[in-house]
């Protein structure tokens, strides 16, 4: 009779623990067709919080393998303004960033499907899934402190997204609700919790900028005699504006200050003659053309304005002709005199 005696190892693995976390606030500017990320830092395509999410009351442990999400599948999240105007932007959380309580050293293991790197408190994860990484705590205590995602986002993407939907300016926001998987070790067993979180996006969405204001033509205004001893003259310039716009630009003029009305004037203190002159929009105008009419304003800068429409989202253009028309003869000289125009997109 042979007698054999057999050890057995029994390895208890659980799961059993579903935790939550605090939220955090990612904030964004769309401007024109740039994003700027306000409570983020971007690395490429790569994005970040600011702000670090805490867990609440995760249990203790000896041992941490930290792992990514529980699906790093591209995802779409739909965000909305205060009107209901839904855009849908497409994002990939990609890996989960931990700060870690303690680390007493680190060993390799297999069979994990994400990747760690670890330096000193600092721990990444790329991918989904338990990493390869055992981290040893000091002792028994919370395996980290702080974690957030790190998310992988096209910002063509988006900005094509905002622009396909017609997005007027101002805030969307909506909300990520993903989960973060870890393993730790307690009194020799291996267990696995997971965290549920959330990420709410904030854009503010601005996509009306105007960058620059080209006007060309000749200060010169060219004049016509006729019988009776009137002249006319008239110069043509213009005008185009270029940023990005979607609705064309508001055209409005600045009031005067030292006068009653737009003439153009002799230098010469001998010479009080004055020629009072108008301003039109002869093309890309919609309403309120005539801009100044025999030297009075027709337009302001507040509630009458003129629209030049849009060649396309990125240029407006415009040419306005100044002009007198039949005046008495005045003294021979050169006279002169200003306008000032006033651009903004519309929204």
């Amino acid at each position: 009779m042979y007698l054999k005696t057999f050890k057995l190892i029994l390895y208890v693995y659980l799961s059993l623990f579903i935790n939550v976390s605090y939220a955090v606030i990612l904030d964004a500017k769309i401007v024109s067709e740039r994003i700027n990320w306000v409570s983020g830092h971007s690395d490429g395509d790569k994005v970040r919080p600011s702000n670090w999410d805490i867990p609440i009351n995760i249990p203790v442990g000896s041992k941490f393998i930290p792992g990514g999400v529980l699906d790093s599948k591209q995802k779409n999240l739909e965000v909305t303004n205060k009107s209901g105007k839904k855009v849908t932007l497409p994002y990939q959380i990609v890996g989960v960033e931990y700060r870690l309580s303690s680390n007493n050293g680190i060993d390799s293991i297999t069979g994990g499907s994400s990747s760690a790197v670890i330096n000193g408190l600092d721990a990444v994860v790329s991918g989904s899934g338990i990493s390869n990484t055992i981290v040893r705590l000091k002792h028994d205590m919370s395996p980290f402190t702080h974690f957030r995602p790190l998310l992988t986002i096209n910002d063509d993407s988006w900005i094509k997204a905002f622009t396909d939907a017609g997005s007027k300016a101002g805030s969307y926001s909506g909300t990520i609700h993903y989960t973060t998987v870890y393993d730790y070790y307690r009194n020799g067993s291996r267990i696995r919790n997971h965290v549920k979180s959330s990420l709410t996006l904030v854009i503010n969405y601005n996509p009306l900028v105007l960058n620059n204001i080209t006007v060309t033509g000749s200060d010169v205004l060219e004049t016509t005699y006729h019988s009776s001893m009137l002249v006319s003259g008239e110069t043509i310039y213009t005008v185009e504006a270029t940023g990005y716009f979607i609705d064309g630009i508001w055209l409005g003029l600045a009031p005067l200050t030292d006068s009653k009305y737009y003439s153009l004037k002799s230098k010469s203190i001998t010479n009080d003659n004055e020629i009072k002159y108008s301003v039109t929009c002869v093309s890309g105008c919609d309403g309120n053309e005539n801009i100044i009419v025999d030297g009075a304003p027709n337009i302001d800068n507040t509630t009458k304005r003129t629209i030049i429409h849009a060649v396309d989202t990125k240029s407006a253009i415009a040419k306005l002709k100044v002009s007198f028309d039949r005046i008495p003869l005045v003294n021979t000289d050169t006279y002169y005199g200003s306008f000032i125009l006033i651009f903004e997109p519309r929204i």
